[in-house]
């Protein structure tokens, strides 16, 4: 029987974190009785843990959970594409093996996609910009234009599975972006089909691990939240409308002050002169790629970070404090806590789990 709903899971040394998320899923399949509408496709790009077991426990009395293993590592990347085009259903949901989901969300998820057949369904739930109300379809454009950076997050998106297989088919692996592929083919396939987007308040992923697990550092803000959302969106110039291009650029720079003030509080607090270094030559080697309202923030960030450091914090937390007072600082100090302590895990190599984004390009 045909799947409805395919939940891919691309996953690397992660076996702790991935057993509890599958005990979740399997829970909520069970309790509702969808294992004949919704497959778990878990995809491992040649874990050395014991993933591999892990997934044997459930595969050996579960018929709906599917287990695929490369050979070798072929790059983030390619695994959260493979782990989607091999998908089944008719739909297929990304989540990582550190999101953690809703109890209840997945029958939720199946009557909408019963009501609608929309090419995409996004879970504009929590989002601080939110601009329509729960259940609104959309044009692609409008969808950009409020929600370019939200619809690649994973867990966010359900995206009918022919948007993913005819691209790659079309296309191959290596065109898409190494940061938003999924962003890239859910623009792609509603451009093609002309299908109906629908946003929804569908709260599907609660409080999940990515912030105890990933190292940030101003790099990976500025590489994954802004730099590489240009990439993405001036490589799909020539098969989308203007108006979709437009689109995205202005979502860009309306969503500009606050990257700057994460790139920024990352940068002073968090990194140490070789990462704020790294950074700096970034910006510089690129900000001709983008507009003189764009180029004129990032000369701020590159600035902010070429400061002596005890100079910049003090600007840093005087400007925080005007903002946002005693609870901004507060946040920002709690935040600058928690990072440099994935730090000296990391350094550490006592945590295989724990990772800082590496670019393959």
């Amino acid at each position: 029987m045909s799947k409805k709903l395919s939940i891919s899971i691309p996953t690397w040394n992660r076996a702790k974190y991935l057993h509890e998320l599958l005990n979740l899923l399997v829970s909520q399949i069970k309790e509702y009785k969808l294992e004949n509408q919704i497959e778990i496709i878990v995809s491992d790009n040649a874990s050395d843990d014991n993933t591999m077991s892990v997934i044997k426990e459930f595969t050996n009395s579960l018929f709906f959970i599917i287990y695929s293993r490369n050979d070798t590592n072929i790059g983030a990347k390619c695994n959260v594409l493979k782990s989607m085009y091999i998908a089944n259903g008719e739909y297929v949901m990304l989540i990582g093996d550190d999101d953690r989901i809703r109890n209840n969300c997945l029958i939720e998820i199946l009557n909408i996609l019963a009501s609608h057949n929309p090419g995409a369904l996004i879970d504009i739930s929590n989002f601080k910009n939110q601009a329509h109300d729960s259940g609104t379809a959309l044009s692609l454009p409008d969808l950009i234009k409020n929600y370019y950076w939200l619809i690649g997050n994973a867990g966010r998106y359900i995206i009918k599975t022919n948007y993913v297989k005819d691209n790659i088919n079309h296309l191959g692996y290596n065109f898409f972006n190494e940061c938003w592929p999924h962003t890239q083919i859910i623009i792609l396939g509603i451009s093609k089909s002309n299908e109906k987007c629908f946003v929804y308040n569908l709260e599907v992923l609660e409080k999940g691990l990515h912030g105890e697990l990933m190292v940030y550092t101003s790099f990976y803000l500025w590489r994954t939240c802004y730099f590489e959302l240009l990439n993405s969106i001036n490589d799909l110039k020539i098969y989308i409308s203007e108006e979709c291009y437009i689109a995205a650029r202005y979502y860009m720079i309306k969503s500009l002050p606050q990257q700057l003030l994460n790139i920024l509080q990352c940068g002073i607090f968090v990194d140490d002169p070789q990462q704020k270094q790294l950074t700096q030559a970034h910006l510089k080697r690129h900000y001709i790629k983008f507009y003189f309202k764009e180029q004129l923030v990032l000369l701020i960030i590159y600035l902010g970070l070429k400061l002596p450091s005890f100079i910049a914090k003090c600007l840093s937390n005087i400007f925080i404090f005007t903002l946002k007072g005693r609870k901004g600082i507060v946040k920002k100090n709690e935040f600058v806590k928690n990072e440099l302590n994935k730090k000296s895990v990391l350094k550490s190599s006592l945590s295989k789990e724990i990772r800082q984004l590496k670019f393959e390009n």
